[in-house]
């Protein structure tokens, strides 16, 4: 599926549904806001938007970028995600060696929790940056990012918002 089937749909919270997903996380319900906008072709830059919310009527300012724009995207959030991994596999190998080349008494605790922390510093840049590439829609602004923000934008297929208004009906 191409991303130019996929919707930008503005999102507002309108408050808590009082079901718990887990202890430290709760369910918000969102009234979905379909918006009209039109990629601008490929090799063009992205098209400044902005929208009006129709429940808070505050004026929400948007990136939207063409399909072209969005494959260098998430190729761009995909060689960070490697660059990261490199990362790590080398503090990896490099504790190995340290470790490995260093008698037990001699060994300082700096370089080894330091290496350690740049073993999880990789693996959690690496995470991050694979999740961005994942998630990349070619809309940026606020409420574009996983935050609980009062507005979110997200981008749908035709089939979900049939699917999501369809629920919310019954």
């Amino acid at each position: 599926m191409t991303t130019d089937s996929r919707v930008p749909v503005l999102l507002h919270r309108i408050g808590h549904s009082g079901t718990a997903v887990t202890p430290h996380f709760e369910r918000w319900d969102f009234k979905a806001q379909r918006l009209k906008v039109k990629r601008p072709p490929d090799g063009r830059p992205a098209i400044e938007f902005s929208v009006v919310c129709t429940s808070c009527r505050e004026r929400i300012g948007f990136r939207i970028f063409s399909e072209q724009a969005i494959r260098q995207r998430k190729a761009l959030w995909r060689w960070c995600t490697v660059l990261s991994l490199i990362g790590a596999v080398a503090a990896v190998v490099l504790l190995v060696l340290y470790m490995a080349n260093t008698a037990e008494a001699d060994r300082l605790i700096i370089p080894t929790y330091g290496l350690a922390g740049a073993l999880i510093a990789g693996l959690g840049a690496a995470a991050m940056f694979g999740s961005k590439a994942s998630r990349e829609a070619g809309v940026v602004g606020r409420g574009t990012s996983a935050t609980l923000a009062k507005h979110q934008l997200e981008v749908w297929t035709v089939e979900e918002i049939d699917a999501r208004l369809r629920k919310r009906t019954r």
